[in-house]
């Protein structure tokens, strides 16, 4: 599957994960790495959705369009695909807390 990072930091964050760190913690970023590994690994969407243990869960409101992994209490990484569910990008990291 294709990844698009919605910015240059979280692709920063991606290849060093000491950034990654830095930002959320080393559980977050070790988490954060393997999650983007594994949507970089995948074929389509569906093989995203079919794996339960990313807890995968569509959100709503003022993030209609995106969807939640869960990564580690309480953070979550925020991405969205494309129609053509081999794209996906990703979005952001947040604490779901303090949304």
């Amino acid at each position: 599957m294709d990844v698009l990072w919605a910015d240059g930091q979280l692709r920063d964050r991606y290849l060093n994960i000491s950034l990654g760190t830095r930002a959320w913690g080393r559980p977050v970023a070790r988490k954060f790495v393997q999650r983007v590994d594994y949507l970089i690994g995948a074929a389509t969407w569906k093989d995203v959705s079919a794996l339960q243990s990313l807890r995968l869960h569509r959100l709503r409101g003022h993030r209609e369009g995106q969807w939640a992994i869960d990564l580690n209490s309480g953070w979550r990484l925020l991405v969205a695909y494309d129609e053509d569910e081999n794209t996906v990008t990703v979005e952001e990291v947040t604490n779901h807390y303090d949304d």
